[in-house]
C-alpha cells in the first residue's frame, strides 16, 4: 500500500460511503487551494493589519500614537503573525485544516456511536450530519472565504471536552484555557465543564480548574512581559462593545423597536440577564449532580446556548463551536443506548440552521447593507423567539435528566470512537 493510499485509510470518514468519502476528499482539496489566488476578505483583512504592525515591531492593541487597534483578542491570537511573516496565507490554511480535522473528528464519533450497517435510515442520519459540518455555507464563508479563527476556538474546547472524557483532568485544563487565551467567550462553558459526577458523587475538577488557571497566567503573564498592561485591554473594549446582528438588543436599539420611547438602548441589561440565566443553568446542573443525574455535555450546550442569547454581540461565528458540540452530544446519547427525543433534536437544531441561513443572506445582501439594511436590526427577532423555544425545551430537558448508562464524565465514552 502507497503512503497516499496510508494517509487516506487514516484520514476518511470512517463507516461511510464511498461517495461520501469523495465528496469529502474534494471538499477537503477545494477548500486548502481555492482561496489561495484571491485577496483576504472581511475580518480577514483586519487580522493581517494586524500581524504586520505587529511584526513591524508595533504593541497587538496599540498604535505608535497610543489610541487602540481593533484587535479585541486575546494573547494567543497574536502567534498568528509569525505564521503570516512565513506565508501570507498560512494562518488561513491552518484554519481551514483545524475546520476539516475537527469536522471529521466529530463525524467519526457520531458514525461509530450508530449503528454500523449501512442501512438506509442510518446512512440518512450520516448524511445529514456530513451536510452540517462540511456542506453548509455557515463553515464554507465563516472559514473558507472569510477565514474566521473561532474554528480554532472551538477546536481546542472540544478537545477539552474530550480530555475531561479520558479523565485527564490536567490536559482539559490546559486545552480549555488555549482557547480562552484565543478568544475570551469559551470561559462560559468552565462551569460545566468543571463540576460533574464523579465516583459517585457530586465533584469539582479541582485539576482541570488548575490547568485552566495556570495555562491563563501564563498566557497573561507572557503577554504583559512582552508587550505591558494592553494585554488586558480587549477585555475592556469587549464590555463596551454595541450590540450587533444576531443579538436582539441590535434590534431593541433600533428605530422599529417598540420600546424606542422608553430608552434608546437596553444594552445595559445584557450582562444582568446572561448571568442570571446562566446561573439559573448552572444551578440546575449542580443540582443534577448531587441527584445523580448530571449531564455535563447537554448542561454545558444549554449553557453556551442561553449565553449567546443575551451576550449583545450577536456575531454568527460565535456559534462555532455548538455545531461540534450538539453531534457530540448525540454521539454520547447513541452509545448510552438512547435516543435523542424529537423535540431536543429541533430546539439544538433550529438555532443553527438559523444561524447558518443568516450568514448565507449576509453574503447575499452584501453585509446587509444599502437597500437591506433593515435585515440587519431586524434579523435577530425571529431568531430570538427560536432561542427562547430552544432554551426552555433543552432547560426542562436538564432539570429532569436521568442518569446516564456510562461511567466518564458523567459519562460519556465517546472518545472510544476518535
Amino acid at each position: 500500500m502507497s503512503l497516499l493510499q496510508k494517509a487516506w485509510e487514516r484520514l476518511r470518514l470512517k463507516h461511510f460511503t464511498p461517495a461520501g468519502n469523495r465528496t469529502f476528499l474534494i471538499i477537503a482539496l477545494c477548500s486548502l487551494l481555492l482561496p489561495l489566488p484571491f485577496h483576504f476578505r472581511h475580518d480577514h483583512i483586519a487580522f493581517t493589519a494586524q500581524w504586520l504592525h505587529e511584526i513591524g515591531g508595533g504593541n497587538p492593541w496599540l498604535f505608535a500614537d497610543g489610541s487602540p487597534t481593533t484587535n479585541t483578542y486575546g494573547p494567543l491570537f497574536n502567534a498568528f503573525a509569525p505564521l503570516y511573516a512565513v506565508y501570507t496565507h498560512l494562518p488561513h490554511l491552518v484554519m481551514i485544516t483545524a475546520w476539516l480535522l475537527l469536522s471529521r473528528l466529530t463525524f467519526n464519533a457520531y458514525s461509530e456511536a450508530q449503528s454500523l450497517e449501512l442501512n438506509p435510515k442510518v446512512m440518512s442520519r450520516k448524511w445529514k450530519l456530513f451536510g452540517l459540518i462540511f456542506l453548509n455555507p455557515f463553515f464554507l464563508i465563516t472559514v473558507v472565504s472569510y477565514g474566521h479563527f473561532d474554528i480554532i476556538v472551538a477546536s481546542f474546547s472540544v478537545l477539552s471536552l474530550l480530555a475531561l472524557q479520558k479523565q485527564r483532568e490536567w490536559r482539559a485544563g490546559l486545552w480549555i484555557g488555549i482557547a480562552i487565551l484565543f478568544k475570551f467567550y469559551p470561559i462560559f462553558l468552565v462551569p460545566f465543564f468543571a463540576i460533574g459526577r464523579i465516583e459517585k458523587s457530586a465533584s469539582i475538577r479541582f485539576r482541570f480548574l488548575a490547568g485552566l488557571v495556570l495555562t491563563l497566567l501564563i498566557g497573561f503573564a507572557l503577554g504583559y512581559w512582552i508587550w505591558g498592561s494592553s494585554v488586558f485591554l480587549p477585555l475592556q473594549i469587549a464590555k463596551d462593545r454595541e450590540s450587533t446582528m444576531l443579538s436582539i438588543f441590535r434590534f431593541l436599539r433600533s428605530e422599529y423597536s417598540p420600546l424606542k420611547s422608553i430608552a434608546p438602548s437596553f444594552n445595559f441589561l445584557s450582562p444582568y440577564l446572561l448571568l442570571s440565566s446562566l446561573g439559573i443553568v448552572g444551578l440546575t446542573h449542580l443540582k443534577n449532580c448531587v441527584d445523580r443525574q448530571s449531564d455535563s455535555l447537554l448542561a454545558a450546550i444549554l449553557g453556551f446556548f442561553v449565553t449567546l442569547m443575551f451576550y449583545r454581540v450577536g456575531h454568527p461565528q460565535f456559534y462555532t463551536v455548538l455545531f461540534f458540540l450538539v453531534p457530540l452530544w448525540w454521539a454520547q446519547e447513541a452509545r448510552a443506548g438512547r435516543k435523542v427525543e424529537p423535540k431536543l433534536a429541533v430546539a439544538m437544531l433550529l438555532p443553527l440552521l438559523y444561524v447558518s441561513f443568516a450568514k448565507f443572506l449576509y453574503i447575499l445582501t452584501q453585509g446587509y447593507k444599502f437597500q437591506w439594511v433593515w435585515i440587519d436590526k431586524t434579523i435577530s427577532v425571529p431568531f430570538f423567539m427560536i432561542q427562547v423555544y430552544g432554551y426552555l425545551t433543552l432547560y426542562f430537558a436538564v432539570a429532569k435528566r436521568r442518569p446516564l448508562k456510562s461511567r466518564a464524565f458523567d459519562s460519556s465514552p465517546v472518545h472510544k470512537s476518535l
